[in-house]
């Protein structure tokens, strides 16, 4: 399996002293695990006091990564997926208990796994996943958001754009690590000829429309660029959040421009 381009960007936000976002890549599991198993990528919001919030998006991004890749059972992929969510969840949750200051501290998941020819997507809380098929010039959310103002926009109550300013924007109903169960939002979809992933923390989809995110893809030279012109974006409409970034292409954009 051929290794896939990306490129991340994290930076810490001015609402808390430390960056709460979190994201693992597959960039240090070797090759027959990787040929096996496939490309794994994390992006994790953590929320809670006491810098708790930092430590539930560590532990779920990098329990994800180690238990996925040292996984000795068998089956269908999605079904692993959500086996080992579960568990990263119930174990989050446990370790929350033992230590008053980090009571109560959880975060969000959005996971991509490539493997073969399709694309396994799980997401928890409000942390987004893109696609950007570039053959059909075509750019979606997968994910769905665990919040209450996604909850009002499928009702069709408000539309996506009055997500950016609502007053209750935040408030999301599913978190890892804050109850025992928890609701897995599970996707499949066969990968594009030409793809390119944006996983990302809401620092950047709070203040950013689906469309601003589109211009900004379909005019970057590669990855990196690309990463560092949403950063800058988000700056400029006063994200105040961490704003994690994480982009996954199996093509050097430079090469599609025209």
């Amino acid at each position: 399996m051929p290794k896939k381009n990306f490129y991340v960007l994290s930076k810490k936000g001015k609402k808390s002293p430390k960056n709460e976002d979190n994201y693992a890549t597959p960039d240090s599991i070797d090759k027959l695990k990787l040929d096996k198993n496939g490309f794994l990528y994390l992006v994790c919001d953590g929320m809670g006091g006491h810098n708790a919030g930092e430590v539930a998006s560590e532990f779920c991004a990098k329990g994800m990564l180690d238990k996925y890749y040292n996984y000795s059972g068998s089956g269908d992929v999605q079904k692993i997926l959500k086996n080992i969510i579960e568990d990263v969840n119930s174990e989050l949750y446990n370790y929350s208990k033992k230590d008053e200051e980090r009571f109560g501290m959880g975060t969000t998941l959005v996971n991509l796994l490539i493997k073969d020819k399709f694309a396994y997507i799980n997401n928890v809380g409000d942390s987004r996943l893109y696609l950007f098929d570039f053959d059909k010039d075509k750019f979606q959310q997968i994910t769905e958001d665990h919040s209450e103002v996604w909850k009002l926009y499928e009702q069709k109550i408000i539309s996506k754009e009055d997500i950016i300013t609502h007053p209750r924007k935040n408030i999301i109903t599913q978190a890892m690590g804050i109850d025992e169960e928890i609701k897995i939002n599970e996707y499949k979809i066969a990968l594009p000829k030409k793809f390119l992933f944006l996983l990302c923390s809401d620092g950047l989809t709070d203040v950013m429309t689906d469309n601003s995110i589109l211009k900004i893809i379909k005019k970057s030279k590669n990855l990196e660029n690309c990463a560092n012109s949403l950063y800058e974006l988000s700056q400029k409409n006063n994200s105040r959040d961490d704003v994690t970034i994480l982009l996954v292409s199996n093509f050097k954009l430079q090469k599609t421009r025209k």
